[in-house]
């Protein structure tokens, strides 16, 4: 877990330029001008993808997911080996038992899926109608004259990752509420609200 979750948030952070350039190409002229300004710091850089934070015409403050290049190709390549390798263990009695070849098949098939921004912004709308009856879920909206698949925007939300809420209680010994970043966490709600998300 703690290997996968590196292809989250310690990527290769892509040059700026490519980031403009990858928006003129991906976004049509009239979509491309209605953006303001863009950050030139990521706020966000994944395996996949790297994400600013802009502005457009109107003042609305969106989150733009930039693709990286070639990616879709290198991962099929990747992909393909590790099912090659998976095949190889069928061989191996002790290990064909475990059916590994049947989980690294649906990570492959689950892991293309990721780089379809197109999917995971229809994926964002069906979970926020599925959820929209839980108050303290939101989902951000997503902006389909900026989106396409390469390129994903959606509302800027502020807020705390999950991850680093985790990694906070590993390290500190911590009562039911606590402070991150001067925001206050209540470890009881979390866990509920969660519960629901999955549960639903």
């Amino acid at each position: 877990c703690h290997e996968l979750q590196k292809l989250l948030d310690d990527g290769e952070k892509l040059p700026f330029s490519y980031i403009q350039e990858t928006l003129k190409i991906h976004l049509n002229d009239q979509a491309y001008r209605q953006i303001n300004y863009i950050e030139p710091e990521p706020i966000g850089v994944a395996s996949l993808g790297q994400v600013h934070r802009a502005v457009l015409n109107t003042g609305e403050v969106v989150a733009i997911k930039v693709q990286k290049p070639n990616i879709k190709a290198r991962l099929k390549k990747d992909l393909k080996f590790l099912a090659r390798a998976s095949h190889i263990t069928k061989f191996i009695p002790v290990i064909n038992k475990l059916r590994l070849y049947v989980f690294i098949e649906e990570f492959c098939t689950f892991t293309l899926r990721e780089i379809d921004y197109i999917l995971e912004a229809h994926n964002m709308e069906l979970f926020a109608e599925t959820h929209k009856a839980i108050k303290d879920v939101y989902i951000p909206k997503v902006y389909w004259k900026f989106t396409n698949d390469t390129v994903l925007t959606t509302e800027f939300i502020e807020g705390i990752k999950l991850k680093d809420i985790l990694n906070y209680i590993q390290k500190n010994d911590t009562s039911n509420k606590f402070k991150v970043d001067n925001i206050e966490i209540n470890k009881e709600k979390i866990v509920s609200i969660c519960t629901n998300l999955i549960y639903q």
